[in-house]
Parts: structure tokens; C-alpha cells; sequence
């Protein structure tokens, strides 16, 4: 039932999906991305569709009308642009892409909340919080983070804290709508939702190399970028300005996380120069990871590493071995995922049945297309009808 948890999706996981434990981004990459995309919200304007308001689909004698699927489309258009002003070309073509999409929305909310008044199932307050923590949870857990970095780095892509983005998610009807749901098919199919114990053993065996984790190394550095200097002599300048730091960073006295807020040009250096937790393989640049994985906790590499982003003095700060997550402690997520598919298979059977068992009318020349079927194989033994019959 992705369309309605999408709300939540967006607000919670894909907040978070774009943040980076890297040493790739410089600051001055931050910086301008970040005017460009100011620029882009001042200039735009909210996108508004000209519409003719009237009927769009009747289900069981209830109209949909074309305004209610226009605010639709203009809320799936508004994030498609993220805040920047399409052309009218791009307006016309995301409108015909859209329109399927949100008359389908709507008549599966409408539908929807018919069977929710027909249950009378009722959620409180406490059921919408429980909720919401159990997302957020999946959401450190998955992502091996504090609540502290999730808060820190949602307000970064957001603008927003954590508990701002719960209370705005919270008060969002689809979210309420998904909780009720949820809560029905619990209900309604509460012996097929059984996770047996023999299930949960078959899925860790099948795929036992998941719970394989390799070796992690969390490190922070002070970058001193280099991308913007066009001639050695400036080049020249940077390597000295490093190895200067270098030799203050490894004094008795020498605050590392300081040196990284006053000089680092990566935006890490706001924090410290941290990166988090990283593998050997595919998380930074080489030779980055080649010198932080020689390193020991707390270690600062005796050298300036230069990659193409510029110079690096490394620290580590943690190290994890490498190590096989057994049964015993992988087994509640395993029940955990396994029953959520089950219900998302579930929902689907039940929202696939009140849709149809519903009376979904088209007016004259609205009805959908059918998809043309291109390439298609006939089972074996099936002969092509003749293109006409006498």
C-alpha cells in the first residue's frame, strides 16, 4: 500500500536517504547547491492547473470531481520540481502522466474511508505516536544510527527537527488513513498474518550472507579542498596548510574536532569532521579508505593524504570487526520484516476487493486506456486468431 504510507516515506525515510558519510562533497559544492535551490524556490511560483470542474469518475454514485484530481496532480507535480518552476511543456506532460495516478488515489481514499466508517474502528492519539516511533526505530536500526544523527540530519534536508516532522506527519489525514487500515487488516486477517517459527529460520538460511557485516572503521577528517585552485603555486599552498594543521592536530594538546569546525572545507567540519561508520569497500574515495583502515582508534594518519577533492588529515575514531550476525539476534527483525509483507500483501488482497466490488463510472471519453500489448507470447499450443472470421 505504497501510496498511502508514501507521506511517511517521504517525510521520514527519504529525508534521509540523501545524506552522505563521505569525504566526497567540498563545502563550496554545499554552498552553491544550496543558493541554487534557494533561487529556484524564490523564483518559482505554485503550480496551478486550468481546469474545467466537472465530473472526473463516479464511485458508487459518489462524484470525483476534475478539481479534486487537478489538487492532486499539482501536489505530485510540486514534488516532482521539488520547488522549481516548470516549463509549460513539462506542465502538459506531467499532467497527462499524473492524471491515471491521482484519479486512482483518489478513488481508493474514497473507498477507503467507507470501509473505515463501516468498521468503526477508531485510532487514538497513542496509536498514531506508537506508530510513528515504530517507523523511526526501523529507520536507526537500518540505518545503525542515534536519534541524535537522525535528528541532525533530517533538519539538514528538511529544514525541519524530527519531532516537527512527526507532528506535521501525524497531523496528515493519509497517515491516519494508513494506521485505521492497518488496524483493519490486522483484524480481518489476523491468522493468515502468523509468522512461524520454521519461516523465520528458512529466510535467515536463504540469506545468511546479509548477516555477514563487514569490518567498519569510523573516522573523521579536516579537508582542505582543492577543486577551485587553478594553479600549482595555489595547490602548493594547500599542501602546506595541511601539514600545518596535521602537526597541530597531533600535539598533546591538539583538538582535532576543533581544527576540523575552524578549517575543514567538507561539511563534515561543522561537526567535527566526522563520518560516521564505513566499510573498506565502496564507501570513500581511495587512497581515503586505504589510510583509515591502517589507522588504530584514535590514531591520526602521520600524513596528508591527497585525493581529487584536495588534502585529508584523518583520524579514527571506533573500529568494529568484522562478524556474522547469528540466529538468535537477527530473529526479531526477521519476524518484524516478514510480518510486514504479509499485511502489505494482505492490504493489497483487500483494497483489490472493495475496488472490485465498487461501481466505478467514467463519463463518455474519460474512461482509462487499456495499455496496447506489444510483443506478447501466446501459451503453448494457442494459435493466432485470423484478423477477421467468416
Amino acid at each position: 500500500m505504497k501510496y498511502l504510507e508514501s507521506v511517511v516515506i517521504v517525510l521520514i525515510l527519504a529525508c534521509f536517504c540523501g545524506s552522505a558519510f563521505s569525504a566526497e562533497p567540498t563545502a563550496e559544492t554545499a554552498t552553491e547547491a544550496k543558493k541554487a535551490k534557494d533561487k529556484d524556490k524564490k523564483d518559482a511560483a505554485p503550480i496551478k492547473l486550468e481546469i474545467k470542474d466537472e465530473v472526473a469518475v463516479t464511485v458508487n454514485n459518489k462524484d470525483i470531481m476534475e478539481s479534486e484530481v487537478s489538487k492532486q496532480v499539482e501536489m505530485m507535480m510540486s514534488q516532482q520540481f521539488r520547488g522549481r518552476q516548470p516549463q509549460k511543456d513539462q506542465v502538459e506532460m506531467f499532467t497527462k502522466m499524473f492524471r491515471s495516478q491521482a484519479i486512482n488515489r483518489l478513488i481508493i481514499q474514497m473507498l477507503l474511508d467507507k470501509a473505515i466508517n463501516d468498521s468503526k474502528i477508531k485510532v487514538e492519539d497513542k496509536d498514531l505516536d506508537e506508530k510513528l516511533e515504530e517507523m523511526v526505530q526501523g529507520v536507526l536500526k537500518s540505518n545503525n544510527l542515534t536519534r541524535e544523527k537522525l535528528n541532525e540530519e533530517i533538519t539538514k534536508s528538511q529544514g525541519k527537527s524530527l519531532k516537527e516532522v512527526l507532528a506535521d506527519t501525524k497531523a496528515n489525514p493519509d497517515f491516519k488513513r494508513t494506521v485505521i487500515v492497518d488496524k483493519m487488516v490486522s483484524a480481518k486477517f489476523s491468522d493468515d498474518l502468523k509468522v512461524e517459527e520454521k519461516e523465520i529460520k528458512e529466510y535467515y538460511e536463504k540469506n545468511k550472507k546479509q548477516y555477514d557485516k563487514p569490518e567498519l572503521v569510523r573516522a573523521s577528517h579536516i579537508l582542505i579542498g582543492t577543486k577551485e585552485e587553478k594553479t600549482e603555486e595555489a595547490k602548493k599552498e594547500s599542501l602546506r596548510k595541511a601539514k600545518e594543521i596535521l602537526e597541530k592536530a597531533k600535539q598533546k594538546d591538539g583538538d582535532f574536532a576543533a581544527l576540523a569546525k575552524e578549517h575543514s572545507t567538507c561539511p563534515s567540519g561543522k561537526n567535527g569532521g566526522d563520518l560516521n561508520f564505513f566499510p573498506r569497500q565502496g564507501a570513500m574515495v581511495e587512497p581515503f579508505a586505504a589510510a583509515a583502515f591502517k589507522l588504530q582508534k584514535d590514531e591520526i594518519c602521520p600524513e596528508v593524504v591527497e585525493t581529487k577533492f584536495g588534502y585529508h588529515i584523518i583520524k579514527v575514531t571506533d573500529r568494529t570487526p568484522a562478524k556474522t550476525i547469528q540466529f538468535e539476534e537477527a530473529k526479531d527483525q526477521i519476524l518484524a520484516n516478514l510480518e510486514g509483507r504479509k499485511k502489505q500483501e494482505l492490504t493489497k488482497k483487500f483494497i483489490d476487493n472493495i475496488r472490485n466490488e465498487a461501481k466505478i463510472v467514467y463519463p463518455e471519453g474519460k474512461e482509462p486506456k487499456e495499455p496496447k500489448a506489444k510483443g506478447m507470447t501466446l501459451p503453448k499450443g494457442a494459435k493466432n486468431k485470423p484478423k477477421s472470421a467468416k
